[in-house]
């Protein structure tokens, strides 16, 4: 008999499935398009990053709820076949498992609508009650998905037991979130995109620079100012991603000579490398060019955790060559 590993990471947030359908290309608003398939397949921007962490060799365990459905029997047994502790995920008796329409073009490009189910009726105690048997892990992960007094809430769990909190506040929050805006504040690692940046930013009342393409060092490197403490890390898609802690600017170079199938889940993949690393006690840049190699091979595949490499082919992948990858600016 296997013997369960302790999860070194928990990882809160929404489950959902995925319905992808390939267009080309994508329709504007009132415009229809035809698709070539619509496969389902496991989604959730917690299930996605939980999944790289287990591909990634670090215990890890998922903490959700899932309706009494054929999708969230398929979500409970995708998370088993890659090794994730599925001890924390819930299933809501007459509930529906929360569902993604993703769209995606031949460039990679996408566009999705996640309509929540189940992931939406958490309460307060329900998710502190849960996280009960996991007191042994490192990190605890969070995201916007769910309703950020939820996300709050085992975030003040975590940080009662010594726990480093991870945060990814995608989508982006609105202007006056203030629950969002204390799980932000007291984050030790924030992780957003380019696109979250601003409006996280103006949520912590910074402005950002009125020019065409918002001067992503210098919003970043203000916003960290406000939640002092944390590790701000913005990726930046194909020109990889920027890193602002209490030591300065780190620049971390895109992965070189990707071919682009899907762009879905490449973030996630990012964070759930970027955790591992960190867990395994690998320094910060070396940490910040695994998860850039990690993103970087998720997009040759179609699907979000499909496409995810093992820690195996990441490692092969990493270039040797002397050129540098991290850099302060």
């Amino acid at each position: 008999m296997t013997i369960p590993l302790t999860p070194r990471v928990i990882v809160v947030g929404s489950l959902h499935v995925d319905l992808i359908a390939t267009v080309e290309p994508l329709p504007g608003p009132g415009e229809s398009v035809i698709g070539s398939s619509v496969p389902t397949a496991p989604g959730g921007k917690a299930g996605n990053q939980a999944a790289q962490v287990a591909r990634c060799g670090v215990p890890v365990a998922l903490v959700g709820r899932v309706g009494d459905d054929a999708h969230g029997d398929l979500l409970r047994e995708a998370y088993r076949t890659i090794g994730i502790d599925t001890g924390g995920i819930v299933v809501a008796a007459g509930g529906q498992t929360g569902a993604s329409t993703v769209l995606v073009d031949a460039t990679g490009g996408y566009l999705s609508a996640i309509v929540p189910g189940a992931s939406a009726t958490w309460g307060r105690p329900g998710v502190a009650a849960t996280l009960g048997p996991f007191t042994a892990a490192a990190v605890l992960m969070v995201q916007g998905e769910l309703p950020a007094t939820i996300s709050l809430a085992a975030a003040r769990w975590a940080r009662e037991r010594g726990m480093t909190i991870v945060s990814n506040p995608s989508p982006a929050p609105s202007a006056d979130d203030v629950p969002m805006r204390e799980l932000v504040g007291s984050s030790d690692v924030v992780v957003i995109n380019r696109q979250e940046l601003d409006a996280l930013a103006l949520l912590f009342g910074v402005k950002p620079p009125r020019v065409e393409r918002s001067d992503v060092y210098a919003t970043a490197t203000a916003l960290r100012a406000k939640v002092a403490g944390s590790r701000l890390i913005v990726t930046l898609g194909e020109d990889g991603a920027v890193m602002v802690d209490p030591s300065g600017v780190f620049a971390v170079a895109p992965y070189p000579g990707t071919t682009v199938v899907d762009t879905v889940g490449a973030g996630d993949a990012f964070l759930g490398a970027y955790v591992a690393g960190f867990v395994r006690g690998l320094a910060t840049g070396s940490a910040l060019r695994y998860a850039a190699v990690a993103a970087s091979l998720s997009l040759r595949g179609r699907g979000a955790l499909a496409a995810q490499a093992s820690h195996e082919a990441i490692v092969a992948a990493t270039p040797r060559e002397a050129t540098p990858w991290i850099r302060y600016r």
